[in-house]
């Protein structure tokens, strides 16, 4: 797959409306154009996140306790990477 550039940007259902018609404060219209690697917008801790969500779900928890002694918001932000995970794979088929 080629990089997403200006001239030829990746377009995407927008994540944040769900590709809503009206759009909102990060899309045109529902869609969500990226014009550079998405690593260039995420960082780091984002694909870290993703990599631990897709391990959480195998059943390989990151953490060597027991899941009703992880953080809340450590469980909270892997339930919505899974989540994220498998709209990106139901949207790519």
């Amino acid at each position: 797959m080629n990089r997403p550039t200006p001239e030829a940007p990746r377009r995407f259902s927008c994540p944040l409306c769900r590709g809503g018609v009206g759009g909102c404060e990060i899309c045109v219209g529902g869609i969500l154009a990226l014009d550079r690697c998405p690593r260039d917008y995420a960082g780091a801790e984002s694909f870290e996140l993703l990599y631990v969500a897709e391990q959480a779900q195998r059943g390989c928890w990151p953490f060597s306790v027991g899941l009703l002694e992880h953080p809340a918001k450590a469980v909270s932000l892997i339930q919505a990477a899974q989540s994220e995970l498998a709209d990106g794979r139901a949207a790519n088929g």
